[in-house]
């Protein structure tokens, strides 16, 4: 029988026509479709994310303005310590805040006395000052009626402090703004240059003596105490948004130049589609406009046009080979060996891929769901290869398939990657604790024990998990990433799973090179060692110094402990790295000693892990030794929190030192969590007061508390006591009160290198 011709070339031709015809009218469609929704999520970006934010940020800034207003009012002075404490949290939580003042006002008749108080409080070179804004300096300020001097501010840094004293009431561009904050009592704001700033947005808010505002105009002029002050970097401020989206141009504008900016703005050029634009009354500001432009670009419209016209034009394709359509099993058969791997049925890394790649096209923005991509190795499965065959290794691999498949769901995607790999896509989780769940009910499945040929074993995997679309936005990306996660959770001792963070690569690359250059700094003996002195402040004699270690890199800049220590202690180079000081500081006491110096007594810092290591103590007596020095003369300091990880241990340790002779003190006592149980086992001498609990002496009645019990502490157990970060003379007459006598810190001297060392300790000697 003749085969039946079902389309005519005339047909195939008028179906061609058509089906071309409405692709480009859907295509045309969508396109504009596209555009309308890119004008939506533009609009309701700028009102509801971008503008909602803004205001939150306005209305946490008022609000704090109030809070220290209505703490001012209600109490008798703000302190420092007390404007700092108020001050951080919003500091912290608000990064585009350049800083928060408060200015105290100050007649003409005041102002001498007022300068003579705050240099009497610490402010020693304090004077009101006005700002020369052509030679760019500060100068004594002319007479006024009335000053605002600067009198607090946070943060407190070099940048800023500059500016104590500076009378910002009669800034030029300011005084207006803080003549209505003082007679409307509401918060003013106003943009102004400040200095060298440039779009600086003030927020004020004026504060008055007695505890509630006066409510006639003549008596808050009249009761008025100062002003406190919040200027914000608008630029810093809008940085978020325009990295958040970054095809928007973001601007604070007056009203007044509403019209202006946006005609200057409104340039489009030949590669424009259409230019969106969007000026809205920012809440609670009258005279401000959030201003957010946008183009959109012929890049910015979805490829998936494109591809819903390829797949259009494959339906017509299709359509046209219909009549010739053979062997739909063989096909079928074909596509399935392309996409899914032979032995355990899954599919495999192609249509994985093909996979991921469909979630992040379809992905949409304003979404709230997550991708979870897991990478599962099998902890160990070469070792069951080798030892049982690769036989019974593929059953193995079938029966962890079978319960892959009978825990996850039906709409996840599970494909084995290779060898003993596996990889599964959970689509559509709606929070984390979601993952973890899922993640725990497939290590609980695969733990099982698999029993085959009368052989029974029990598996366990390492998994790592990436996240879309916050941990990448390409399918290499996303298995990197899990892949990286999953040699984290390898190497946490198996058996477990690690999510990958977008910080986690450059953390592990910046602790490989942080850890080799340690290394090499041994070897080339790069460390230099400081020594703070140590003081009796009754005579105000040295009576012994700390030895500190400081890295000198190649390029001579000294490199701080803090960021090196961890990293040696988590190494155990810590153990290299103290026999280091250990040489050097006892090599240059004996020095001292020898010159008649009178150096009192040698601190050394000893870690746990040094003290642990089996020829410690061998060690410090022959250095000693070898530089004829006493053990009377050497003391070692041990962290609280190092001893407490095993107080038994620790006790035994320490008891072999003390039996040598040498004296151990406990150093950031206070900071732990030792129990007198274990306190009066262990051989110790002396007890260090942690420096957290000195800096707010002594204002503040926890630290006076714990620095009171620590000394009774100590003398009810017959323990010496010294304390550490000293650095005011109050701080020093109080623990002299209390019945500390001996401190350390920056009131009597820094760390310094053992030349400068040695000029002090001849000092101390000629004095006494």
């Amino acid at each position: 029988m003749m085969e039946k011709n079902y389309f005519t070339p005339r047909t195939k031709a008028l179906i061609f026509a058509v089906s071309f015809t409405i692709i480009l009218i859907v295509g045309f469609i969508l396109f504009q479709y596209q555009i309308k929704k890119l004008e939506n999520e533009f609009e309701f970006n700028v009102k509801n994310i971008i503008k909602k934010d803004i205001n939150n940020k306005t209305i946490n800034i008022k609000s704090a303005l109030i809070s220290l207003s209505k703490f001012s009012q209600l109490s008798q002075e703000m302190t420092t310590a007390s404007f700092s404490i108020l001050t951080q949290d919003l500091l912290k939580q608000s990064p585009y805040i350049n800083n928060i003042m408060y200015a105290s006002i100050v007649s003409k008749n005041d102002k001498i006395n007022f300068e003579t108080y705050m240099k009497d409080n610490g402010y020693y070179n304090f004077g009101i000052k006005s700002y020369n804004k052509n030679n760019k300096n500060f100068i004594k300020s002319p007479i006024q009626d009335l000053y605002a001097p600067v009198v607090l501010l946070e943060p407190a840094n070099y940048e800023f402090t500059k500016y104590i004293g500076y009378d910002i009431l009669n800034n030029t561009l300011l005084h207006e703004s803080f003549n209505q904050a003082s007679k409307t009592s509401r918060i003013i704001s106003k943009n102004a240059e400040l200095f060298d700033k440039r779009d600086t947005w003030f927020f004020i808010k004026a504060t008055y003596f007695g505890e509630s505002i006066p409510s006639l105009v003549e008596d808050r002029i009249q009761n008025l105490k100062g002003f406190y002050i919040i200027n914000i970097d608008v630029e810093k401020m809008l940085k978020e948004y325009i990295e958040l989206y970054h095809d928007y141009e973001v601007h604070i504008i007056s009203s007044s130049n509403t019209s202006s900016y946006v005609k200057k703005m409104n340039n489009n050029d030949f590669y424009t589609i259409e230019s969106l634009s969007y000026s809205i009354k920012l809440d609670g500001s009258p005279n401000k406009h959030l201003y957010v432009n946008r183009d959109i670009h012929f890049h910015d419209i979805n490829i998936n046009i494109i591809l819903f016209i390829m797949f259009m034009l494959v339906v017509v394709h299709l359509l046209i080979v219909f009549i010739v359509e053979k062997n739909k099993y063989v096909k079928k058969e074909l596509s399935y060996k392309a996409t899914h791997d032979d032995l355990t049925g899954l599919t495999n890394r192609t249509y994985f891929k093909n996979i991921i790649d469909e979630i992040i096209d379809n992905h949409n923005i304003n979404s709230n769901k997550i991708t979870a991509i897991l990478f599962i190795d099998l902890d160990k499965f070469k070792d069951i290869n080798d030892t049982l065959g690769h036989k019974f290794g593929d059953e193995v691999l079938i029966e962890v398939s079978k319960r892959f498949k009978s825990v996850m769901r039906n709409n996840d995607t599970i494909c084995r990657h290779g060898g003993d790999e596996f990889l599964i896509i959970i689509e559509d989780i709606s929070n984390i604790e979601d993952v973890i769940h899922i993640v725990r009910k497939i290590m609980d499945n695969i733990s099982e024990p698999i029993q085959f040929n009368q052989h029974k074993i029990n598996l366990t995997t390492s998994m790592g998990i990436s996240l879309f679309p916050n941990d990448g936005n390409t399918v290499d990306d996303l298995l990197k990433n899990a892949d990286s996660a999953m040699y984290k959770a390898k190497d946490e001792g198996r058996n477990t799973f690690k999510f990958y963070t977008e910080d986690m690569t450059l953390e592990i690359m910046q602790k490989v090179e942080l850890e080799n250059n340690l290394r090499d700094a041994i070897i080339d003996d790069d460390f230099i060692v400081f020594y703070q002195p140590q003081y009796n402040s009754n005579t105000n004699t040295i009576i012994g110094m700390e030895a500190l270690v400081r890295w000198e890199n190649k390029d001579k800049k000294i490199i701080s402990p803090a960021k090196f220590i961890p990293m040696a202690n988590e190494t155990g180079l810590i153990v290299e790295l103290d026999r280091l000081v250990m040489d050097k500081a006892i090599k240059q006491f004996s020095i001292w000693k020898n010159k008649n110096l009178n150096p009192g007594v040698l601190s050394l810092n000893l870690s746990m892990k040094h003290l642990a290591s089996e020829d410690f103590i061998e060690f410090l007596q022959n250095t000693i030794s070898k530089y004829n020095c006493t053990y009377d003369d050497i003391e070692l300091e041990v962290i609280e929190d190092e001893i407490m990880e095993d107080p038994t241990e620790s006790i035994s340790k320490l008891n072999k030192i003390n039996d040598s002779g040498i004296k151990i003190s406990i150093d950031d006592f206070g900071t732990g969590h030792s129990s007198l149980s274990y306190l009066k086992n262990l051989p110790i001498h002396k007890l260090k007061i942690d420096r957290a609990f000195i800096k707010d002496l002594p204002e503040d009645s926890f630290d006076i508390a714990i620095s009171r019990t620590v000394i009774e502490l100590a003398k009810n157990l017959k323990l010496d006591v010294i304390a550490e970060g000293v650095e005011t003379i109050e701080q020093k007459d109080f623990l002299l009160k209390n019945g500390c006598d001996k401190v350390q810190g920056f009131y009597y001297a820094k760390p310094m290198p053992s030349n400068e060392m040695e000029i002090l300790l001849s000092k101390n000697k000629k004095d006494n």
